[in-house]
């Protein structure tokens, strides 16, 4: 996930024709951040931001992003308002899941993104930036192995309890560094009343030795801390269905 944002804050010191990425800005705010505004939940600087809920007090959706923005620039500065918005949209969550080294897609259910903006203790002028994607009630999935794995890829059914959670914690610094702090993947995923080894939903890093991974006992949920050498594994999109979206499944997080 490091590298993928920092590609992406790379991008924001080029011209709009030499970026390699798709993003549109305006005033210095990630398009994208602001059509996300309402899909989500945010909080910024201890505000709670939450469209369904602002709606229920009568408030319009131009007025919800004007207030969501107006805060946003409040606790940031403008050299960083470019970055911020970027990794508190979709655009963020999708370096988050090109990161994954989770070989599931995970199809129905309910689903809930947050994001979270506040000052980081000790770097004036640097932000903390903390994303979490959860999903929950899904009642099947699909695994997808290496070219060299034989994994058949038939939907496989799951127990409503099912649930899964990618997250990740990024520092953004006034002078364009990325530090990517904390990332975690917890996947809880049962069927007909049992839960299923955590195993079965991941991969190991691509550093990972084959010793280590064959002697590697059952894993158990674990941050992914210090990410800056994060190992990433690109879930392979499943053809054919839409529907399904790509998630990291599985108690577990790896230590890079």
């Amino acid at each position: 996930m490091q590298h993928y944002l920092e590609l992406d804050v790379a991008d924001l010191r080029l011209l709009p024709a030499q970026r390699r990425s798709s993003d549109s800005y305006t005033d210095g705010v990630n398009d994208q951040f602001l059509l996300d505004a309402t899909r989500g939940r945010f909080t910024v600087m201890g505000e709670v931001f939450h469209y369904a809920e602002a709606t229920k007090a009568g408030e319009s959706e131009v007025d919800f992003v004007s207030r969501l923005l107006n805060a946003v620039r409040a606790a940031t500065l403008p050299a960083l308002l470019a970055p911020v918005t970027l990794a508190m949209s979709q655009s963020g969550l999708a370096a988050l899941e090109r990161a994954s080294l989770c070989i599931a897609a995970v199809s129905g259910g309910s689903q809930r993104v947050d994001y979270t903006l506040e000052l980081e203790p000790g770097q004036p002028g640097a932000v903390r930036v903390s994303l979490q994607l959860l999903r929950q009630g899904f009642q099947e999935y699909l695994l997808s192995g290496t070219p060299d794995e034989d994994i058949d890829d038939a939907p496989r059914r799951s127990d409503r309890e099912s649930w899964l959670k990618k997250a990740a914690t990024v520092v953004l610094g006034p002078g364009g560094d990325v530090d990517v702090v904390h990332l975690e993947e917890t996947v809880d995923v049962c069927h007909q009343g049992r839960r299923l080894p955590s195993s079965d939903f991941f991969q190991d890093p691509p550093a990972a030795s084959a010793a280590v991974a064959a002697s590697r006992p059952e894993p158990t949920p674990r941050c992914l801390s210090g990410a800056r050498g994060c190992a990433r594994r690109l879930c392979r999109r499943l053809a054919a269905e839409t529907r399904h979206t790509d998630l990291r499944e599985s108690g577990i997080a790896r230590v890079a």
